[in-house]
């Protein structure tokens, strides 16, 4: 797994651009539930990106996001390696 998201033209699968998202890997992408942008699942960060590759915002906790994401139309839930659960404005990155 690497750090970037990568946004490529279909079919041709050239490179339209590519955004380091967290300092060591990228577990996942989910798409905003209005589809603007996409939220990204680091090992240490959560950042939201929007479909032009720029990093909107970027929020980490005290521990590795191991655990589950789920994206809301507001919230966005995730969990880290201690069991401890953080909650994040999906338009600010604001912890709630």
């Amino acid at each position: 797994m690497r750090p970037y998201v990568v946004s490529l033209t279909l079919p041709n699968l050239e490179v339209l651009w590519s955004t380091e998202v967290d300092p060591a890997t990228c577990f996942g992408i989910h798409p905003t539930v209005d589809g603007l942008a996409l939220i990204s699942h680091g090992e240490l960060e959560i950042a939201r990106v929007a479909l032009s590759g720029e990093v909107l915002w970027s929020a980490g906790g005290a521990d590795i996001f191991s655990e589950g994401l789920t994206v809301t139309d507001t919230e966005v839930h995730v969990g880290d390696f201690n069991h401890d659960r953080y909650v994040f404005d999906v338009e600010t990155g604001r912890q709630i």
